[in-house]
């Protein structure tokens, strides 16, 4: 396992510009690790195979790569397996399993094996010592993503914004590898959604989300909720925007609430239209081609500034508050 440390490169001599060459790791700082957590977690699995080991391959996402001593990688991979071939999990059938696989001195031998199941009082501290090892892995991951991305910045060829994508992608991978839900995540989900039948109970219905303005809409879907897509889906020219359109004018202007709205195929300008046109019922195409009246002006005026004072409230115009791009 490489450590490292930087260190200042050559400084320029009087009339030159300093060149910055890629600084070259030296190995005298230790990358981040947390070595006591990792035994911890071993001897966890020890002292509780069954439960253990299986919230551990839930858990930990990159598997053995987690930790970062390569011994501990070694004899954590044998505990995997034992457990998926359903095998007994003791020191004794741990070291026969390396043993025949020539990976015992790999794992450090038997006199590093036997304490493990010793290093923790009880197995109740896992989850603990899970967090601990994955966030220095993660610790570990971005300082490896960095310094593999400053290597590729003195040759990079193309415009700046793409370089900025690239780290930007790289750096989402690492938080990506160990994203998962364990068994226990499952539980809670299910207390919390016990507890959420509880109070629709006490509430005695309502809509469970936001209103799109449209009564037997709400009936239908009981609301807009957080995490649900909901597709409107019909022939062309039909009024999908248009629906669209009112439902986020009802939240962001009834209900004082901001709304994004992105569209592929009209411009800011062609919603805000259409916003303020449903707002004052005057037909945008009268507008558009001068053949509005007195009449349908005064509404246009009335609509339009009542929809700047009533939307949401941070110094903008309620259509600018509900389309963004």
């Amino acid at each position: 396992m490489n450590q490292f440390v930087w260190e200042d490169g050559p400084v320029a001599s009087p009339g030159q510009t300093k060149s910055v060459p890629a600084k070259e790791p030296t190995p005298d700082r230790l990358l981040p690790q947390c070595l006591a957590s990792e035994r911890g977690i071993l001897g966890c699995m020890f002292l509780s195979p069954n439960e253990c080991i299986s919230e551990c391959i839930a858990t930990l996402k990159p598997g053995s790569d987690t930790f970062y001593d390569l011994k501990h990688q070694v004899i954590y991979k044998a505990l995997v397996q034992m457990f998926e071939d359903k095998q007994a999990v003791d020191t004794i059938t741990v070291m026969n399993h390396l043993k025949n696989r020539n990976q015992l001195q790999n794992a450090g031998g038997l006199e590093y094996l036997a304490p493990l199941p010793d290093m923790v009082a009880s197995a109740a501290n896992l989850s603990f010592y899970l967090d601990i090892v994955i966030d220095k892995y993660m610790a570990r991951q971005i300082l490896l993503h960095c310094m593999d991305f400053s290597e590729k910045i003195y040759n990079w060829e193309g415009e700046a914004k793409d370089m900025v994508e690239a780290f930007e992608a790289s750096a989402m991978s690492i938080g990506n590898s160990v994203q998962g839900e364990s068994d226990s995540a499952i539980k809670e989900i299910v207390k919390n959604r016990l507890s959420f039948y509880e109070e629709c109970e006490i509430r005695g219905g309502g809509l469970l989300g936001l209103s799109t303005g449209y009564t037997d809409m709400d009936r239908m879907i009981d609301g807009m909720k957080p995490a649900e897509m909901i597709v409107l889906a019909a022939r062309p020219s039909v009024g999908k925007t248009a629906l669209a359109m009112n439902i986020a004018e009802n939240v962001a202007i009834d209900q004082k609430i901001p709304v994004g709205v992105f569209s592929l195929e009209m411009s800011r300008e062609a919603l805000v239209g259409r916003m303020i046109s449903s707002r004052s019922r005057v037909n945008e195409r009268a507008l558009t081609r001068g053949k509005s009246d007195d009449s349908d002006k005064k509404r246009i005026f009335v609509h339009g500034t009542k929809a700047q004072s009533q939307g949401p409230a941070h110094g903008s115009e309620a259509w600018s508050q509900a389309v963004h791009y």
